[in-house]
């Protein structure tokens, strides 16, 4: 994954405040080309981020196919917009509308280090940040590698064929970077909103994990509980769960695989400043066991 060369800084804030729920629109990139199965591929994506998330944002994004190397499937690159960690942290806590978010709110960090929190454009603006007008908040590419063949639709049964990818599933993956699936572990840029959910594992006791091959546990309570697992950046990008159970934000797809948004996804879009309109799912259900990692094809995208 990476920024997009116009980087939006916020400096004086206001509220944004459009009287509809999520809209997430697309337009092929300059140059590039959609047939029409991909273009109702990636509407059913967009339509299926729409259908959980109740936030009044408009997401604009820009998509196109080009070959993205050997194993890639897609990448997305952000527009990212920084404020204050104060700012980001009241406006988390009036943006709260469910158990989980009460539960985030009350264990966020005191401070974070640098002070200022590096979000997307989308999700800043979901809990309440204005960006500039017209700019686009992510740029996704799709692979057109022939060895790494996409089906635009799933079967009658829901399924995809033997040998295929599924390329509704992946473009609602690259979505959920744009939406702000995004860690910043191993740079020196700021802490992420995710971030702070990243605790250090088995010790969460000893704080947030920023460091690449730390493990680290997706906690919503200071650490205390481990809902999931993130990616270490090792092999697979931080911006992901490590695979241990089976999500959208998992970083590796095989080929005739459905990947869908999970309770676990909504809960990682939900604390970090959407709205949901999903019903929140027991934490056991959460941690129920789940498929080992599939790593036929890996999906990462620039560091």
């Amino acid at each position: 994954m990476s920024r997009l060369p116009l980087l939006l800084a916020i400096g004086a804030i206001g509220l944004a405040g459009p009287a509809h729920a999520l809209t997430i629109t697309f337009d092929p990139i300059a140059g590039d080309s959609l047939t029409g199965a991909e273009s109702q591929a990636f509407g059913a994506a967009a339509a299926a981020w729409e259908s959980v998330l109740t936030d009044p944002v408009t997401v604009s994004i820009a998509i196109g196919f080009r070959d993205l190397g050997s194993n890639i499937l897609g990448q997305t690159s952000i527009a990212e917009v920084t404020a204050p960690y104060s700012s980001v942290a009241a406006r988390l806590a009036l943006d709260a509308t469910s158990a989980a978010d009460a539960t985030a709110v009350a264990h966020l960090p005191a401070a974070v280090p640098g002070g200022s929190i590096a979000m997307t454009s989308a999700d800043a603006r979901a809990i309440g940040f204005a960006t500039p007008a017209g700019a686009i908040d992510a740029q996704i590419e799709f692979t057109s590698n022939p060895a790494l063949p996409f089906q635009t639709s799933r079967n009658a049964g829901g399924g995809i064929s033997a040998g295929m990818f599924d390329l509704i599933g992946v473009a609602e993956h690259e979505i959920g970077h744009a939406l702000g699936f995004v860690s910043n572990v191993g740079s020196d840029a700021a802490y992420t909103p995710l971030d702070l959910f990243r605790y250090q594992s088995p010790t969460p006791a000893a704080g947030l994990s920023h460091q690449i091959g730390e493990a680290a546990s997706f906690s919503i309570d200071g650490g205390q509980t481990s809902l999931a697992t993130f990616a270490d950046g090792n092999f697979y990008q931080p911006s992901h769960w490590s695979g241990s159970v089976p999500a959208l934000m998992d970083p590796a797809l095989a080929s005739g695989t459905v990947q869908t948004i999970t309770p676990l996804d909504v809960t990682a879009l939900d604390v970090i400043g959407w709205d949901t309109s999903v019903p929140e799912p027991a934490a056991a259900a959460l941690l129920a066991p789940g498929l080992a990692l599939l790593a036929l094809t890996r999906r990462r995208r620039r560091a």
